[in-house]
């Protein structure tokens, strides 16, 4: 028997279930578009920041579909704590919406497009935060430079505490001409600047005088010569050089008593004499001490290379009296005249350490830079890096088995010189960084330096002529050295501050 009511009842439970599956597939088409936008936006946080700002005049619009089409009520709470849920929901209702409105292609090439743009948008912001990072790093340079210098270990703590990159403090800004780059800008040539052989120069006139020519020419060609038989036995050399070895290589806490940077001090140990005050810091360890005409007592040297320092130094102002003797004829003077003048009274003593470099290509083991003295003397290992510029190049100057690299100073220089008024020849020079490592020199530089003195020093009257007239200012070493030392290795020479 039909029963109406029971097939009312039926069609009632029908609708209501067919309403309900239907209002559960609407809930699940929004919640997977929720938890989309939800994870999607997790990508940028949730601070309540310039994209909620923006969203919030449309979410209620946003709300009140979700609730006409689904029937849920959706919070309204405050977007600064919980902004991904209520952009989740209004992202979810907005799409929704557009469903019925649009295909699903439609849809899903838009949100590609949207995706791509917040993307972009999110590496643009990693970019800004990785430039402002860079800026806040210069602001602490000199915390990173105090921090450095407050080791006392030099740059033989940093390699042997294993780094792998250099700190910043050493690397080469991009403008600085001294750069890898400006060597890749000229071709570097293998070029052997003059070796003169001195054997014999005191038996035989015609030899003297060839030796003289010699170093005329070299002086005012390329300013650097290298001379051999020079009388400083080999074994001397190479014991100097395992000495400043040594001295880099003992113990840390011996080696951090000689640590200062207080010039007036007998020995003086650091790691660049102008490490606050140079564009980058170069990559080596340095210590020093005036040799003449005041040397410290014996015991104030360091064990490590006591003896062999004094000897090594014995020698070298020997051989500093010698050549500027030649040099003094070889400016038409006679051979006393640089003596006389006090330019060997004083020998600065200084060992350079250079420890194998990570980065060579990043950093410089000596920036470009003229010396501030009459006459170096540089003793070198095999292992090279020192280069000098000529002719827009920088020229190796490969090392000579037994021979010693002798250089003149700018107040004696040719291109910058105060005493021969521009007929010698000033030459910067640098030493590159190197994976191989250490490299190990003794450089020797014949000035006062920071002594008190009053000697003035200007071009030579006898070199001056109204077509040859004064370049320079008169001044006295201590004057020009403590203006050098003030402004470190910047690679602009100090002469250009004495120019007339």
């Amino acid at each position: 028997m039909y029963n109406s009511s029971l097939h009312g009842l039926f069609i009632f439970e029908l609708i209501t279930k067919m309403a309900f599956v239907a209002f559960l597939g609407r809930l699940l088409f929004v919640s997977v578009f929720v938890l989309s936008a939800y994870q999607e936006f997790n990508e940028f946080g949730a601070d309540g920041g310039p994209a909620a700002k923006n969203l919030k005049p449309k979410f209620d619009v946003f709300s009140k579909h979700v609730t006409a089409q689904t029937g849920l009520q959706v919070p309204h709470v405050d977007l600064s704590w919980s902004f991904n849920l209520e952009f989740g929901v209004a992202r979810g209702a907005s799409l929704l919406y557009r469903y019925e409105e649009f295909d699903a292609k439609e849809i899903v090439e838009e949100e590609a497009i949207r995706r791509t743009k917040r993307k972009k948008k999110k590496k643009k912001m990693e970019t800004i935060t990785e430039t402002i990072n860079c800026v806040q790093s210069k602001y602490d340079r000199a915390r990173e430079l105090k921090a450095f210098d407050d080791t006392k270990a030099g740059v033989k703590g940093l390699v042997d505490a294993g780094i792998e990159k250099i700190p910043q403090i050493f690397i080469l800004p991009k403008d600085n001409k001294t750069n890898e780059a400006e060597a890749d800008n000229f071709d570097k040539v293998d070029f052997s600047i003059p070796v003169i052989d001195l054997e014999g120069i005191g038996n035989d006139s015609k030899l003297h005088q060839e030796i003289v020519e010699k170093i005329r020419h070299a002086s005012e060609s390329w300013g650097f010569f290298q001379v051999v038989n020079h009388g400083i036995p080999v074994s001397v050399l190479e014991e100097m050089l395992r000495g400043v070895r040594r001295f880099n290589e003992q113990d840390g806490e011996v080696k951090k008593q000689f640590y200062t940077r207080d010039v007036t001090r007998k020995v003086v140990y650091n790691s660049n004499f102008d490490l606050y005050t140079s564009p980058a810091a170069n990559w080596r360890d340095t210590f020093f001490c005036f040799m003449a005409p005041n040397p410290p007592k014996p015991e104030e040297l360091p064990d490590s290379c006591r003896d062999i320092q004094i000897e090594y130094s014995r020698h070298v102002m020997s051989l500093g009296f010698q050549l500027f003797g030649l040099l003094s004829e070889a400016l038409g003077l006679e051979s006393s005249r640089l003596i006389d003048m006090d330019c060997a009274k004083g020998l600065t003593f200084v060992g350079h350490y250079y420890p194998a470099c990570p980065q060579p290509e990043l950093t410089l083991g000596a920036s470009k830079h003229t010396d501030d003295g009459f006459l170096t003397v540089l003793l070198q290992d095999q292992i090279g890096g020192l280069q000098i510029f000529l002719e827009n190049k920088w020229i190796d100057i490969p090392p000579v088995p037994g021979s010693l690299v002798i250089n003149i100073g700018d107040l004696l220089q040719a291109s910058e010189l105060l005493i021969s008024n521009d007929k010698f020849r000033s030459v910067e020079h640098r030493v590159l960084a190197n994976r191989d490592g250490p490299r190990v020199s003794v450089a020797c530089f014949f000035s006062t330096s920071l002594m008190p003195s009053l000697k003035l020093y200007g071009p030579i009257q006898e070199l001056l002529s109204e077509d040859n007239p004064p370049k320079y200012r008169e001044t006295t070493v201590e004057e020009y050295v403590s203006y050098s030392y003030s402004k470190g290795l910047d690679g602009i020479s100090p002469l250009l501050h004495f120019k007339i």
